[in-house]
């Protein structure tokens, strides 16, 4: 896998709502055969039985962050994919907004 399009690492956003601003650091996004990657990292470590559904469970837990992050990307008008990569387990969880 060669390098993707605007690909970024600890990108800083900086959004003004309401006269409030808010500062946001996305761990990786990129874009891949024209889809926008929104992905944040987790380090996670789980010892256990039922590793997906702990996955699962985990991830959902940051939903409302991962749908901040998705709203940052949201008005380039294409498609966007959202995700938490667990680093330990080598695994990834993608949304469905």
């Amino acid at each position: 896998m060669g390098p993707h399009a605007s690909a970024e690492c600890e990108a800083g956003i900086t959004t003004t709502e309401n006269g409030v601003s808010r500062s946001h650091i996305v761990d990786r996004t990129f874009i891949e055969n024209g889809t926008r990657w929104v992905i944040d990292y987790k380090t996670t470590r789980y010892k256990g039985e039922d590793l997906e559904g702990f996955l699962k469970e985990r991830a959902e837990s940051y939903r409302e962050q991962m749908v901040r992050y998705a709203s940052l990307y949201q008005s380039a008008g294409q498609a966007l994919k959202v995700a938490i990569y667990f680093v330990s387990e080598d695994r990834h969880y993608e949304f469905n907004f």
